[in-house]
């Protein structure tokens, strides 16, 4: 059995890989208890290891391969439980029966390797840099050359902020309230400037950002404020949508959620560095209405 400690460099992660030659498991009463035993193994020492990096893992990725198979099994999960083991054994036994109904020996009789690696998405930025903050960005290509449009401004909440830098935070919770408060009591909202602040000091109390930096962008932000402000105070609502000005016609930030019935989208000036919220997708890029985004298939529509 060998052991290899490998890094990747997208995002902060441990790798686990283990060669492994199992004579005496075919000779076990009950192989799928060793194969348990084994798996388990495998997945305590990618955790282990990615807590002596500081990492919290949201997702690992589990990889057997073997000569015989003629695919490598993978899985993707996001969370340990007390039935992820169990899972990954009965993955494998449906892979290793197919291939014994090819007249081929069972992966066990055979040297195979674990390859386990857990990895940090959530509150880290790649190391590779994919996740740029905004604005900055590489020179376009010619087939990806901006679009040229007008920002109506009535499909945007404005946001007035000139004696803090506070921005990002009032538009979203300018939309948030627009999404969860009665027309009347909306309307109120948006004139009460103290009101809004007190919204923006629950998002700095629920994640712990620092409201003492000179400045905020949504790629280190966003995800932080979508998990412990957006994800406890409204579960299942609320994804996290940043368009710009660049001309793109699609959003540049995303918040990583699985589940949410409510779009959040909030408007980035590149030349300002500021942020509105987004009253209206339909309104947003023209005044006649002929552009709305469709978050469900990601691309724009045309209204005619």
């Amino acid at each position: 059995m060998r052991f290899a400690y490998l890094p990747i460099f997208i995002f902060p992660a441990f790798r686990f890989l283990g060669s492994f030659e199992f004579d005496e498991l075919t000779r076990a009463p009950y192989p799928e208890n060793e194969l348990k035993k084994l798996f388990q193994l495998c997945l305590d020492q990618a955790v282990n290891g990615a807590k002596e990096m500081g990492l919290k893992p949201d997702h690992f990725i589990f990889i057997l391969h073997s000569r015989i198979f003629d695919y490598q099994l993978g899985v993707h999960f996001k969370e340990l439980n007390n039935t992820t083991v169990e899972m990954l054994l009965n993955q494998f036994e449906k892979v290793d029966q197919s291939n014994m109904a090819k007249d081929r020996d069972s992966a066990i009789t055979k040297d195979f390797q674990i390859d386990v690696t857990a990895i940090q998405t959530k509150g880290t930025k790649s190391n590779n840099n994919l996740k740029r903050k905004h604005p900055g960005a590489a020179r376009p290509s010619k087939r990806d050359q901006p679009l040229h449009f007008k920002v109506n401004p009535q499909g945007l909440h404005q946001i007035n902020n000139n004696d803090d830098n506070y921005c990002l935070f009032l538009a979203i919770v300018m939309v948030v309230a627009q999404n969860v408060l009665p027309q009347q009591r909306f309307s109120e909202f948006r004139r009460d400037e103290e009101m809004q602040m007190d919204e923006v000091r629950r998002i700095f109390n629920a994640t712990g950002l620092d409201p003492q930096e000179e400045d905020y962008d949504i790629e280190e932000c966003g995800d932080i404020i979508q998990r412990d402000f957006l994800d406890r105070f409204y579960p299942g609502k609320f994804r996290i949508f940043a368009f710009d000005n660049a001309g793109r016609f699609k959003p540049f930030f995303k918040s990583e959620v699985e589940d949410y019935n409510t779009a959040l989208p909030i408007f980035y000036w590149c030349e300002d560095r500021h942020y509105d919220g987004i009253r209206s997708m339909r309104l947003l890029y023209d005044k006649s209405s002929r552009f709305n985004y469709c978050f469900s298939v990601k691309k724009y529509l045309f209204i005619f």
